[in-house]
């Protein structure tokens, strides 16, 4: 969303507050510039970084006031978001760290990147992630070259990369005192971006509205269900009179009337549910076109794996160090891995991180980095030009993935974020979609809008046509393989913690009305909760073996449990390509031939859902006992 933020900036006013020791009199001069992150060794740093002071800064909140505004006056971005950043991050320094994924201080810096965009605000000699002027500033650094100046909400999104923390950075900023800070643009002129952000959010609460009124007709069913049952235990007792036998009969009558108008209303419900859903994920596609224009997304571009493959939108993943910078598509070792894009190959070779790795540049200044090949084909040197297309190795898994089932990790790198060096990436899960609609040489990755809820293909999950005591399906996987939404829909219920038999799980209810229950993970992903919205192949969470679970696997059930998941043509589809069977012979999928060059399809993104929406027969609601 375009944002004339140095305009906002200049029109507040600095509060004229007095100074705390160690507190900034005035926005510093010769600020570090935020096109340019810091050289290697160019800033001291304290060591270890990831330890807290003995006695952490304390900052009035009139002083981080004054603070935010200098930084934000001294880079050009809203003091407000800098604020909500703070607030969200560590509580105003309350809680500063390390995290979990090992981010530390006021404004929460993994160390990794503190080293390229941390700063001196005060001129102590130290750049330090736990002295509040240092941060913040730092913050402030970090989002000018995220390119806060052209669309804060992106700047915040590099941030963290999630699109609820952007949403909760906004709402936080618009209650900072002082001057009013709005999402929208502060010019008259249209701005399609900030349009789509007021539709985002009407649709977001169209789907809570209409999730929740499912969950209130699919009570009521219940409740009818067990009403009816109580009138027809009653009306079979043969001592009942004439004028009480009739009485029960004339109410087990209007009973009868009230479920077919609710299941009349149920149906028009799911009908709309899945509209607004899909509605939904065509505004998020034009906000992605916007935010980075739509030619990644349109012609010209390939699918990196020539072969069945798998893959799901894992981008922004915390890690030990750091988080996960693209997608990881799972495919048999030695299935090809092409050219996405006509350009030119870079830094072909090896890394302890990325295993046998490459660059590719395209013709736009575009980066894609491809790694943990097996091997590469002898097109793979460092100055060749290829063709989309071209094989340039092969599946595997080397480097820091040696012993994890054989995926590409893939990256994309805009021309236009270069300035932020290996942090300017985007998350590919859209454009990777659109290139493999488009793609001639693949297996199924979807199948009517289906995506197999289990990564790592047939070497590692497997499944039988049965189970030991009802309907369900347990899919075997070794432990933290990653767990997707298998349909357009909305997380109606979380189950975050190990307690009960299902242990860590949830339930979906899908875009078609069916909902599906998953239990026995190791964990959720954090945005998970109960009203999200997932598109199919959206991470959900890992497989685990909590609850009771005898092994790691997910369990999988239709809620109610009055089917076989395994029974479906959907799952079925995945055989060979996504899981093996455990039970019967597993149908043999053509392997890929490493030789001959793909032939692959170049076509635009599609310009409606990528997947189709079909509308069932109403459902029975589930309580999970």
């Amino acid at each position: 969303m375009t944002r004339l933020v140095s305009a906002l900036v200049a029109a507040l006013a600095l509060v004229a507050i007095p100074t705390a020791a160690g507190q900034l009199a005035a926005t510093p001069r010769n600020l570090p510039s935020y096109t340019v992150p810091n050289a290697p060794g160019s800033i001291r740093v304290p060591a270890p970084l990831s330890r807290p002071p003995a006695r952490p800064e304390v900052r009035s909140y009139e002083q981080l006031v004054t603070l935010w505004r200098q930084a934000g006056d001294g880079y050009g971005v809203p003091w407000q978001v800098l604020g909500a950043i703070n607030k969200i991050e560590s509580g105003y320094g309350q809680n500063m760290g390390p995290s979990s994924a090992g981010a530390v201080g006021w404004m929460q810096f993994l160390p990794s990147t503190w080293l390229r965009w941390g700063m001196d605000a005060d001129g102590d000699g130290l750049a330090n992630p736990w002295d509040p002027e240092d941060a913040v500033f730092a913050a402030a650094r970090y989002l000018a070259a995220a390119g806060a100046h052209e669309s804060i909400e992106r700047a915040i999104f590099a941030y963290n990369h999630a699109q609820w923390y952007v949403d909760d950075v906004l709402a936080v900023a618009g209650t900072m005192r002082g001057a009013s800070f709005t999402a929208g643009p502060t010019n008259t002129l249209t701005d399609p971006a900030g349009e789509l952000e007021a539709r985002l959010a009407q649709a977001r609460r169209r789907v809570a509205r209409l999730s929740h009124a499912l969950d209130l007709a699919l009570g009521n069913v219940d409740g009818r269900q067990r009403t009816r049952l109580r009138l027809e235990r009653r009306l079979g007792n043969p001592n009942l009179s004439d004028a009480e036998f009739a009485r029960l009969d004339a109410e087990l009558a209007r009973l009868e009337v009230a479920e077919r108008s609710s299941s009349s209303e149920i149906d028009r419900l799911q009908g709309a549910f899945a509209e607004a859903v899909d509605a939904l994920k065509r505004i998020k596609q034009q906000q992605q076109e916007i935010a980075f224009g739509a030619g990644l997304a349109g012609g010209g571009y390939v699918f990196p794996v020539a072969g069945e493959a798998s893959f799901s939108d894992d981008f922004g993943v915390p890690r030990p160090t750091t988080w996960h910078h693209g997608n990881d598509i799972f495919a048999a070792r030695g299935t090809p891995v092409v050219a996405v894009a006509d350009g030119t190959l870079i830094s072909v070779g090896w890394n302890d991180v990325g295993g046998n790795r490459l660059w590719l540049r395209d013709a736009a200044g575009n980066g894609f980095y491809y790694a943990h090949l097996s091997e590469f084909s002898p097109r793979a040197q460092d100055g060749a030009r290829v063709e989309a297309g071209d094989v340039m190795g092969f599946v595997g898994d080397t480097g820091d993935a040696a012993g994890t089932a054989p995926h590409l990790h893939f990256e994309i790198h805009p021309g236009e974020l270069e300035s932020m060096g290996y942090d300017g990436v985007v998350d590919p899960y859209p454009y990777l979609t659109a290139w493999k609609a488009g793609a001639a040489a693949g297996g199924q990755q979807s199948f009517d809008g289906w995506v197999f809820p289990v990564g790592g293909g047939p070497a590692s999950v497997s499944t039988a046509h049965t189970h030991h005591d009802y309907p369900a399906a347990d899919i075997a996987a070794p432990v933290g393989s990653p767990v997707y939404a298998l349909h357009d829909g909305v997380v109606v219920k979380t189950f975050p913690t190990d307690s009960g038999r299902c242990g860590i799980g949830l339930v979906l209810r899908t875009t078609i009305g069916e909902e599906f229950l998953y239990c026995h993970l190791s964990s959720l992903e954090p945005a998970i909760v109960r009203g999200r919205s997932v598109d199919a192949g959206e991470l959900v969470g890992r497989v685990g073996s909590t609850g009771n679970s005898t092994g790691p696997h997910l369990h999988l059930g239709v809620v109610p449990s009055t089917r076989y998941p395994q029974a479906e043509p959907w799952f079925q589809a995945f055989a060979g390509v996504a899981f093996r069977w455990q039970d019967a012979p597993t149908p043999e999928r053509p392997a890929p031939t490493a030789n001959a060059r793909p032939t692959l399809l170049r076509t635009p993104a599609p310009s409606g859902p990528v997947f189709r929406v079909v509308r069932t027969t109403r459902i029975i609601h589930f309580t999970r006992g």
